[in-house]
């Protein structure tokens, strides 16, 4: 219920202007335990979780939500936490702070999306997972099953995989005033 608070989140510029953005720090109450990773970013307890162990990990300075220039250090972060899904909402697509750059972190087993596909990727064939395209340790693969398909990026290396993202970023639309394509 207390995710209401975060749902429910007036984002027009406006609301915006006028509040204190709750990811960073210093708006952040005095309680709030904060890791530092990469220098970066702060790894903290997502005061509205949706799942057991779910963390927010907002950039230390304050920056709009935008991808593009963040897309690497996803992977790295996937890397380096690799019994976590990281998974960014775009600003225009359910990001509760879209004025505040972060991603979020759950625990992979906890994800269906995520075990669905891990489960795909180990097999040959897969009448649900098409295969799209690759650059060097990264593939692309479509995920057919839902109503508006899922794209999936795998691949063993940082570099590889954010060169592959910018390939897919370059074909989404961006609607008009939008500061990127409507992905999540």
């Amino acid at each position: 219920p207390a995710r209401i608070i975060s749902t429910a989140a007036q984002l027009d510029k406006t609301s915006l202007s006028q509040r204190k953005c709750f990811l960073c720090e210093e708006n952040q109450p005095s309680r709030q335990q904060r890791m530092d990773v990469m220098g970066r970013y702060s790894l903290c307890i997502n005061p509205y979780p949706i799942l057991k162990n779910h963390f927010t990990l907002p950039t230390r300075i304050h920056q709009p939500q935008r991808i593009l220039p963040h897309i690497a250090d996803m992977a790295r972060l996937a890397q380096a936490l690799p019994h976590y899904v990281i998974f960014y909402n775009g600003p225009k697509c359910g990001a509760s702070a879209p004025d505040h750059m972060h991603f979020q972190a759950c625990p992979r087993d906890l994800m269906p999306l995520a075990v669905h596909v891990e489960g795909l990727l180990g097999k040959d064939h897969s009448a649900d997972l098409e295969y799209l395209s690759s650059v060097k340790e990264a593939r692309l693969f479509h995920l057919k099953r839902y109503a508006k398909g899922v794209f999936v990026l795998h691949a063993s290396t940082p570099k590889s995989m954010t060169k592959l993202f910018y390939r897919l970023l370059d074909c989404a639309p961006v609607k008009e005033g939008d500061p990127e394509p409507r992905i999540n």
